[in-house]
């Protein structure tokens, strides 16, 4: 089991009814319970070294795997656009 780290904006979005449709957000809030058990489920792509991404609808969960701590830390969850992964490696 993985422990699960949310970044201060994450979890920000997560909690704004505004921002997501509530379908949605509970889709995200648990594909991010299943990292703890998975860190890396069928339909996951590493995007570098210990980066991944995984798709949730239209949405991406972009996400660092330290196996060595045995922790998934989620660093940005945003809708699928030309920047969602620009700057991944910033995020960890």
């Amino acid at each position: 089991m993985y422990q699960l780290r949310l970044a201060r904006e994450v979890s920000r979005y997560l909690e704004d009814p505004k921002a997501l449709p509530r379908d949605d957000s509970r889709r995200i809030v648990a594909a991010i319970r299943e990292l703890a058990e998975d860190p890396r489920p069928r339909g996951s792509i590493k995007l570098r070294d210990a980066i991944y991404g995984l798709r949730v609808r239209a949405y991406r969960i972009i996400y660092h795997v330290n196996d060595e701590e045995k922790a998934v830390t989620v660093g940005r969850v945003a809708r699928r656009r030309e920047d969602t992964y620009r700057d991944t490696e910033s995020l960890f």
